[in-house]
């Protein structure tokens, strides 16, 4: 049915006395929003008005009757029908001011869109997932997610699938993947939500499942939970494979990808700088050999080798040092100074000697001091014995 003719049926169905069912409004006012019609809400509104009691509306209809009014810019009007509206549906006040709210933001009006922030505080309208999925998409500092997701919390709102996009969102156009964390980033505070993210990333899809799917990865990285790591990389290996069927060879174009997502993991390792992680990172490796069937890239083996030096680990060291060869990765200036921080803790200054010549002599002066260093530490410790 043709929307016209739909709403003069409307018309002549309340003249006459007849209740709508709020199902038929709320599908006629789809409708005028999806064929992009959306000022027919002023001719609904109109009868509305004229005979109150013959609708019962629901949440959505609500929605609907502002959303229209903020597509057309309309904000004078979409103000006034939540006034109006209020009256008799205080409890979807919160509904209809989201939809001025994200009308504002759209149209990157972010002072217009905390103004109905302020409205909503002034009048006592209770925030809900949704606002605040507005409000923290359209931050601009860390310190501004932070301060509205603790609102959030203190609120007794649970993560929703809408905040997580929206945190996801806030997040990465800035490259906060590579930023130090802090106490202000939502994201690496997460703590106990991993369960909920791999529940809410069966809800996206596209790049916000590949966004989502890394930050899921962090998570998993920073709890050490080894399964759940490994299978969100099959997952983006799978992902990656359908998603370049137009390209000449799909799989290494996947493949190239995956490797970029794996040494992300182990680049977030190396940020923490626990040796706590050592262990972790070797398991995961051999997983990402056996089980994606990835040959590890450098970056991958350099953070490793890094990680046995800070837990002063000779053997774990010489098995990834092998790993290179069986890579066939080129040892870098940071393989070295790795590996010789670990031949010092070791005490096999021959071998330390050997791996020093192969250090840049532009590094000579800080080689030099880290034997010193070394040395002194094994003085201390021979002290400390006797």
């Amino acid at each position: 049915m043709q929307v016209d003719v739909a709403i003069d049926l409307v018309d002549v169905m309340s003249e006459a006395g007849l209740t709508l069912s709020s199902h038929a409004m709320q599908s006629l006012l789809e409708t005028c929003s999806e064929t992009d019609q959306h000022f027919r809400v002023f001719e609904i509104y109109s009868i509305m008005s004229r005979h109150p009691h013959h609708f019962e509306l629901n949440g959505k209809i609500c929605w609907l009757l502002v959303h229209c009014c903020v597509v057309m810019k309309d904000f004078e009007c979409a103000y006034k029908m939540v006034n109006e509206l209020q009256k008799k549906y205080f409890k979807y006040k919160t509904t209809m001011y989201n939809a001025i709210m994200a009308g504002y933001f759209f149209e990157k009006n972010k002072i217009g869109g905390l103004e109905v922030l302020k409205q909503m505080r002034d009048a006592n309208v209770k925030l809900d997932s949704y606002t605040f999925s507005y409000l923290i998409e359209n931050c601009e500092t860390k310190e501004e997610i932070k301060k509205y997701y603790e609102e959030m919390e203190q609120s007794g709102i649970h993560l929703t699938k809408e905040v997580f996009v929206a945190l996801i969102h806030a997040y990465v156009p800035c490259g906060e993947y590579y930023e130090e964390r802090d106490n202000k980033d939502v994201l690496w505070n997460l703590h106990g939500e991993l369960e909920r993210v791999l529940l809410l990333l069966k809800e996206l899809s596209g790049q916000d499942w590949v966004d989502g799917c890394r930050w899921a990865i962090r998570y998993s990285v920073q709890n050490k939970n080894l399964s759940s790591t490994i299978e969100l990389f099959k997952q983006l290996k799978d992902y990656y494979k359908n998603d370049a069927p137009e390209r000449s060879d799909p799989l290494y174009f996947g493949s190239k990808k995956l490797v970029f997502n794996v040494d992300e993991a182990y680049f977030l390792m190396l940020e923490i700088r626990s040796t706590t992680y050592l262990q972790f990172g070797l398991d995961l490796l051999d997983l990402i050999k056996k089980e994606l069937g990835l040959v590890p890239s450098q970056t991958c083996l350099d953070v490793l080798l890094k990680l046995c030096a800070l837990s002063e680990d000779l053997n774990n060291a010489n098995l990834v040092w092998r790993e290179f060869a069986s890579a066939k990765c080129l040892y870098t200036t940071f393989s070295y100074l790795s590996m010789y921080k670990v031949l010092l803790a070791a005490g096999d200054h021959k071998s330390a000697d050997i791996m020093a010549n192969q250090i840049p002599s532009i590094l000579s002066g800080y080689v030099s001091k880290l034997k010193e260093r070394y040395s002194a530490k094994k003085d201390d410790e021979l002290v400390s014995d006797t």
